[in-house]
Parts: structure tokens; C-alpha cells; sequence
């Protein structure tokens, strides 16, 4: 499974501001998460599931059909 690090990593690794790479599911994660949705077209919903994985990962992530991450 794929750690909440290494989402946040890959969100500033193309230009969003996650806070903190500290592996913590924070607002700011939350926020970098739901504007790179709404940048790339996606539902706009902060959860890190297939297609936002695949966008965020270039494509060729595939560890898991479920989200990564989902904060409430």
C-alpha cells in the first residue's frame, strides 16, 4: 500500500504545496490532493483513488483498486 508520504511527495514533486512531507493526512494534504483533482479534471472529491493514482503516478500505478487515502 502506498504511504501517505509518498502521495504527499508526488503532489510537490509537480508544483502543489501538501505542507509537510511527514506522512500525515493533513489539511494541506487534503488541499493539494483536491486541487490537483480539480486541475486534472477529476472529481474533485480528496480521495486518492484509481484515477488520481494513475494521473499522480504518471499512469502504471497499480497496487490497489481501493483509495489510498480519504480524509474526511
Amino acid at each position: 500500500m502506498c504511504e501517505i508520504s509518498s502521495i504527499q511527495s508526488q503532489l510537490k514533486n509537480k508544483g502543489y504545496n501538501p505542507g509537510s512531507i511527514d506522512g500525515i493526512a493533513d489539511e494541506n494534504t487534503y488541499e493539494a490532493i483536491t486541487k490537483f483533482q480539480k486541475d486534472k479534471g477529476l472529481a474533485n472529491d480528496g480521495m486518492v483513488g484509481e484515477k488520481t493514482k494513475n494521473i499522480l503516478y504518471d499512469s502504471g500505478y497499480d497496487e490497489k483498486k481501493e483509495p489510498l487515502l480519504k480524509i474526511a
